[in-house]
């Protein structure tokens, strides 16, 4: 990955509570049983399709 900034950047694009799959508590349509920590955190990018994602990716949530 890069720099801690471009890990912000990528964060706040892929934050799971700003996605309108997240159903709160950590968990979402495409990891129904637990969101994994580093896709919570920031370390991986979940704009892109990810194992066990079902195939289900960040989509920003309308507003």
């Amino acid at each position: 990955m890069g720099n801690d900034q471009d890990r912000m950047d990528i964060f706040d694009r892929c934050a799971c509570d700003e996605c309108r799959h997240f159903f709160g508590e950590g968990e979402c349509q495409a990891f129904p049983e637990g969101i994994p920590l580093a896709v919570l955190n920031g370390e991986v990018e979940h704009c892109h399709p990810i194992a066990g994602d079902h195939g289900i990716m960040f989509e920003p949530r309308e507003k």
